[in-house]
Parts: C-alpha cells; sequence; structure tokens
C-alpha cells in the first residue's frame, strides 16, 4: 500500500511553500471504504471516487471533525509506481489525486484553526495551485517545461460524468482562476525567483476567497 512517507512529505512541503505547520498528521485521518461508506448517507448512490476529503458539518463539539479517503487502487498504484522515483503516466494521475486530498486537509484545517471562513470553491482553488507548484517543483531540472504541466493540469483535463452543475461548475471555475494564477507562479519558477514565489505564495494562502479571485484577476 501506500508508503506513509509519501504523504508526510507531500503535506510537509505544502506547509513548507506557505510557512505554516499544522502540527497534525494526515496519515492519522485515514479512513477506509467501510469506514467512508458509514459515514455517506444511506441515499447516496454515486460511485466512490479515489479521493475524497471529508468534514463533519454537525460535529458533537467544537472540535473540527475531518477524514481522508484514499482508494485501494490509488494507494497502490502509488507504493508500485513511486512518483517521487519517478514520474510517468502511470502514476501522475493518482499523484494529482493524492497531492489534492492532502491540499484540502491541511487547507481546510489551517483556516479552520483561524476561524477563518472555508468555502469549496478555495478547496478546489487551492488543490489546483499545490498541484501545479508540487510537479513544478519536483521536476525541476528534469528538463520537464512548466508549459507542460500547465497544460496537462488545466487543458487536459476531463470531469467525472457524474458531477452535479453546480460542482462541474465550482471545478471550472476553479481551474480556470488556477490556470491564470499558476501561469504567474512559472514565470517565477522559470526565473529561479524563489524569493518572490515564496513572497507571493505565502501573502495568497490565508486570503478570503473574494481577495483571492480580485488578486488573480486584477
Amino acid at each position: 500500500m501506500i508508503n506513509k512517507e509519501l504523504i508526510e512529505m507531500i503535506q510537509s512541503r505544502i506547509e513548507a511553500l506557505y510557512g505554516i505547520r499544522l502540527g497534525i498528521d494526515a496519515n492519522e485521518y485515514l479512513i477506509t471504504e467501510n469506514e467512508l461508506a458509514a459515514l455517506l448517507p444511506a441515499h447516496q448512490h454515486t460511485a466512490i471516487p479515489k479521493e475524497l476529503f471529508l468534514v463533519n458539518p454537525e460535529p458533537q463539539d467544537e472540535t473540527v471533525e475531518v477524514a481522508l479517503f484514499l482508494d485501494d487502487t490509488l494507494k497502490k498504484n502509488l507504493s508500485t509506481h513511486n512518483p517521487l522515483e519517478r514520474l510517468t503516466n502511470d502514476n501522475i494521475s493518482d499523484f494529482c489525486l493524492l497531492i489534492e486530498g492532502i491540499s484540502h486537509f491541511v487547507y481546510y484545517l489551517h483556516k479552520a484553526n483561524l476561524e477563518f471562513e472555508i468555502t469549496q470553491l478555495e478547496l478546489e482553488l487551492q488543490a489546483e495551485i499545490d498541484k501545479f507548484l508540487l510537479l513544478a517543483l519536483l521536476t525541476t531540472g528534469s528538463g520537464l517545461p512548466n508549459n507542460h504541466l500547465l497544460d496537462l493540469l488545466f487543458e487536459n483535463y476531463c470531469l467525472q460524468n457524474d458531477l452535479s452543475e453546480e460542482n462541474a461548475e465550482r471545478y471550472e471555475t476553479a481551474n480556470s482562476l488556477a490556470k491564470k494564477y499558476c501561469y504567474t507562479l512559472s514565470s517565477y519558477i522559470k526565473k529561479n525567483r524563489y524569493d518572490t514565489l515564496f513572497e507571493e505564495l505565502r501573502y495568497f494562502y490565508p486570503l478570503s476567497q473574494e481577495d483571492k479571485i480580485r488578486h488573480i484577476l486584477y
């Protein structure tokens, strides 16, 4: 199954990018498919995705309750085809899903600890940005151009067939905003302006959804 060190690495790199420290290990919040089934509404008949971040909207006390589900096929694939050893067509999709789940985990808990409002669009937008950053920094020096990553993440993608119109629209919006923002981030990476990159990321991360959209568009 998936190496716990891989999850720890992704979480630590996301935290390092934004200069934060959760003090909580995502590995401790992983749940099985049986545990997921027990948490989902009995009437839900849609296919279970490979990655799912869950939040209990009505916890018994003021403690934030979250869980992260990763499908067994995803975990087995990333264990067999370790993306840290070599990033290929065999593992890049599942690696992106893993980054997305951990991005949701870190972002939600960080903002919840600060008692900031959190929206689903924010979560999706941040996950798209985090996927680009981790892949770009992982492949720096490999000869893989950032433009290829931008096309891969923001052009050559497809949505699940069973998504509601609302969810599909939210994903499309997040993708469009992230694409525009990541082109800017890509220019910093190409020019080795990492101080500017980190300064930008740490300014952007705690912004509200409205301020993030304004920052990207204007």
